[in-house]
């Protein structure tokens, strides 16, 4: 019969491991800080209570003369804090005899604190062996209690303060989860959910100085080059990071505090949703439309221009000594984005890791600190966005001409030439999007003079100066002349911030350059020029043509036969709407239709759609996402579900269109999961909505071979069923928490690498038999320059257990190659329902049919016999357009519908009915 001991130990045992976090894993489990406290507080201390009976038959025990009693065991465990003491001896089911010696020595003595034979003092966590060996007696349970305590001992972050433990074996980090965001030159970045009342915040009110609930925060790892010498440095680092308190300068990335454990070295700051870099090229590919959207880029470019304005100027610690800092690594990568007070703000990173000069006193009195001189440097990372050949793009691309002097002399000067840089790049996003980026920098690495590198200068040659690269004015004057083309007003700003670049940024001479107020203020007019154009609502010449233009071809709505020997017929409708969104998707049975932007979706029907004549449409269902540390970043459809991902946290919002309270299709139900996976790029899910399908990134390598994995959807919405009660009628249901699924859950199964990264995945479809299509981003070949899209097919052999997946890829060839990049080469994709012939869209404007049996016989080492045939030219689209098809397949005709929707003037539905062989 077991003891009272062992049955008391055993419930509390239990009670505690209830409330461990990352239960499952012995090398991550802790107890939240106050879990054993709170627990021993329950109905009035009765475990407490139970634990000294359990251990005193008599009732009372005696140490040095002194009586101990029930309530005055309770009261000194309180008093003296040795809580988590007791719940760690319990907790690592350390025998009766050291529990009560335990009792004596540290509970039953009225001497406090209590010290061992080293003069070391006893009780509070965490505890060496050689003073747990001195306080049990016994070197067993010695180790029982060391192995276990650092389960208690989670580490709790300061504020604006550095936290440094001593023994990583006895400390436990408070990480509920853990995802790898980047790795960049000198550290990798992680998004880090921080367990409750482990982030300590002095500067708060007293009853929020702890952190109520879970935190998110992002967090930088490093490894320390010299500990003996970084002591000294760490004393400057955090008078810098202390010092964007004193001003609160809103484009620099605040510090949460630091955490040294042996050579690593982390510091933690606000979760941002992505990088310049990553808004650009994965999560806005478009360029925006509408002029309200390009002003409001610019906005937030004037911000990071004052952000590096107080870098240069405005910093001053508590001590009053003045800081200047040289940020010198001022690139996409390291402008972060945030949404705050209902608009994109963008913050400079990585401020403390550069050059920072302190005076205090003599106005001569400098002394200048190098922070990356701490830190081991890490292998050179390449873009993930580009392809593997491109080798030389971002080696330097952003550093000014003094950078290669063979004495580097290097000013604020250089983060002002950087930022030119980085402005330059924005404006080609704007005019151009991803692929204008990318056309950009091509032109800049293919200049005969720029070695290979992408760089906006080119190198001195035989003795003569440095020269800023001629297709920066190249470039600037082709955008300002596609400018004129939209809107006059945008000519006119496009033109006066580009000639101001050219004129006083990118000037080779240091001395040339203005400083980044100026920059700052010239960015403001820009942005006002923006804005006077918008208020004033008067369209230019050019747009009245357009738009008469678009007037009569709104009145030209009955199907025209196309010169097709096939005869195939389109038509189009058209619709309004007054937001660049992105996402665009179309239900399998082509009745309803969904698009996001960063922060709302919007769910069309076909009624919604419908202008027949007598007929008054509806408007559509919305949903508006409130949680502000991320972006909607891609959706799927079907007739019965809408499936969003995001980016900045990965998360699905899964809709249950016929849950809701309306009659009709809507987003009133929904349900959240957060995915323990990394990076989602893509979804996808079946038309039966049985199967969800995603890719996504390498965890360690950016640029090494994404993962599809295959996800239960029914099983998904039973776990969360099981895991929350199903919200059916919460207009708030983001306020609650994601139910979490891991990759170790059975719903994610069939997880497949890919050949190709994630970032270059271009599109994502998946079958009701579970065979997923993936399109990769077309490049071109090093020699004869074709475009080739590589068209994935994943045959899921369902028949073997588990399934066996067997990849085959045919490379569409175009039919003809138009003399541009190849960024937006691919626009779309669609499979017809029986899988004999699938869809493409390109950006020549084509939509082509490859049959099933080039899939097999390019397998088999076979030129297809027919690859792709050209079908009928649709009217009206143009680079950048956002278009999305699907398929519909009927006993004499395919009818593929393809929507394009970009800004608020374009917004059309094509209707391509494609006759089935031996109809006419």
């Amino acid at each position: 019969m077991a003891s009272l001991y062992e049955e008391t130990r055993k419930l509390i045992y239990k009670e505690i491991f209830e409330k461990l976090e990352r239960k499952d894993d012995g090398r991550y489990r802790f107890a939240p800080r106050g879990t054993v406290k709170t627990l021993f507080q329950r109905d009035n201390h009765s475990l407490l209570r139970q634990l000294f009976r359990s251990l005193v038959s008599t009732g009372q025990i005696v140490s040095n003369g002194v009586v101990l009693v029930e309530d005055g065991f309770v009261t000194r465990v309180e008093a003296r804090k040795l809580s988590n003491f007791w719940g760690t001896l319990v907790f690592a089911s350390c025998s009766i005899d050291a529990a009560v010696a335990a009792l004596r020595r540290l509970v039953a003595v009225d001497a406090w604190p209590v010290f061992d034979v080293e003069e070391k003092k006893l009780g509070p966590l965490p505890l060496s062996r050689a003073q747990l060996n001195d306080l049990f007696g016994d070197h067993v349970e010695a180790d029982r209690f060391f192995s276990n305590q650092a389960c208690f001992c989670a580490v709790v972050l300061r504020n604006r303060e550095e936290v440094i433990v001593q023994d990583a074996s006895c400390q436990r980090l408070p990480y509920l989860e853990e995802d790898c965001l980047g790795e960049g030159s000198f550290g990798k970045v992680y998004r880090v959910k921080v367990a409750k009342n482990h982030f300590f915040d002095a500067y708060a009110e007293a009853a929020k100085a702890y952190n109520g609930k879970p935190q998110y925060m992002a967090r930088k790892d490093y490894i320390i080059a010299d500990v003996n010498r970084a002591r000294e440095e760490y004393t400057i680092m955090k008078k810098i990071l202390s010092a964007n308190f004193q001003k609160r300068e809103h484009n620099i990335v605040q510090s949460w505090g630091c955490l040294q454990i042996e050579s690593s070295y982390s510091l933690f700051m606000p979760v941002a949703i992505c990088d310049l870099h990553t808004y650009m090229m994965v999560q806005h590919r478009n360029a925006p439309q509408e002029l309200k959207n390009k002003a409001d880029i610019i906005y937030s470019a004037a911000g990071l221009a004052s952000g590096l304005q107080y870098l240069h100027g405005g910093m001053q610690t508590e001590e009053l000594e003045e800081l200047v800092c040289y940020h010198m690594d001022l690139n996409p990568s390291n402008v972060l984005i945030f949404y705050e007070n209902n608009r994109n703000v963008w913050k400079l990173s990585d401020f403390g890791m550069a050059r920072v000069k302190t005076r205090s006193g003599q106005l001569s009195s400098y002394r200048e600190n190098d922070f990356n001189s701490l830190f081991v440097r890490r292998k050179k990372l390449q873009d993930p966005s580009l392809p593997s050949t491109l080798n030389r793009r971002g080696e330097g691309t952003w550093l000014p001409p003094e950078s290669i002097a063979a004495v580097p002399i290097m000013k604020t000067g250089a983060d002002v030439w950087a930022l030119g840089c980085v402005l330059s790049v924005v404006f080609a996003y704007l005019g151009g999007g991803a692929s204008g980026v990318d056309d950009y920098a091509d032109a800049r690495q293919n200049h005969h003079r720029a070695d290979g590198s992408d760089r906006f200068f080119l190198r001195a040659a035989h003795f003569k100066s440095s020269k800023v690269h001629p297709e920066i004015k190249s470039r600037h004057e082709k955008l300002i002349s596609e400018a004129a083309h939209r809107h006059i007003e945008e000519r006119r700003a496009c033109s006066h911030m580009l000639t101001f670049l050219q004129e006083s940024v990118l000037k080779v001479d240091q001395g040339q350059r203005c400083g980044a107020a100026a920059v700052k203020l010239e960015l403001e007019r820009t942005y006002r020029m923006l804005q006077a154009a918008i208020t004033d609502r008067r369209p230019s010449v050019i747009q009245a043509v357009s738009e008469n233009f678009l007037q009569q071809q709104k009145q030209r709505l009955m199907p025209t036969k196309n010169k097709s020997p096939f005869s195939v017929k389109i038509a189009s409708q058209r619709f309004s709407s007054s937001e660049d969104f992105k996402g665009l998707v179309i239900s399998p049975n082509a009745n309803s239709l969904a698009y996001c932007t960063n922060g709302k979706i919007v769910l069309y029907t076909s009624e919604s759609l419908s202008v027949t004549e007598g007929h008054a449409s509806t408007p559509p269902s919305e949903w508006n996402l409130t949680d502000t540390e991320c972006f909607l970043q891609s959706l799927c459809l079907t007739k019965r579900y809408l499936v969003a991902s995001t980016m900045g946290k990965n998360s699905l919002y899964i809709f249950d269109l016929e849950g809701g309270r309306q009659v009709d299709l809507n987003l009133t139900s929904m349900y959240r999961i957060s995915l323990d996976v990394p990076t989602i790029t893509n979804i996808a899910i079946s038309p039966n909505s049985k199967t969800l399908v995603f890719v996504m990134k390498n965890e360690t390598n950016m640029r090494g071979p994404g993962t599809l994995v295959y996800a239960s959807l029914p099983g998904m919405i039973a776990f969360i069923r099981q895991e929350l009660s199903y919200i059916s009628e919460s207009s708030d249901s983001h306020s609650h928490d994601a139910v979490r699924i891991s990759r170790s859950h059975g719903l994610l199964r069939n997880a497949i690498e890919l050949d190709w990264p994630a970032a270059d995945i271009e599109h994502l479809s998946v079958s009701d038999t579970e065979d997923a299509y993936v399109v990769v981003r077309p490049r071109l070949t090093a020699r004869t320059r074709e475009h080739k899209i590589p068209v994935a097919h994943i045959w899921m052999d369902n028949s073997s257990v588990p399934p066996c997946p067997t990849v085959d890829t045919l490379n569409i060839v175009s039919l003809g190659f138009d003399g541009s990049s190849t960024a937006g080469f691919f626009t779309t994709f669609c499979v017809v329902k029986d899988r004999s012939s699938c869809a493409l869209v390109t950006r020549a404007r084509h939509t082509t049919l490859p049959n099933r049996e080039a899939f097999q016989q390019q397998s088999h080492g076979l030129s297809p016999a027919l690859m792709v045939r050209e079908l009928v030219k649709i009217p009206g689209l143009v680079l950048g357009d956002d278009v999305v098809a699907v398929a519909v397949d009927s006993s004499d005709k395919t009818l593929i519908i393809v929507a394009s929707l970009t800004g608020a003037s374009r917004r059309v539905i094509h209707k391509i009915s494609v006759p089935k062989h031996g109809q006419s």
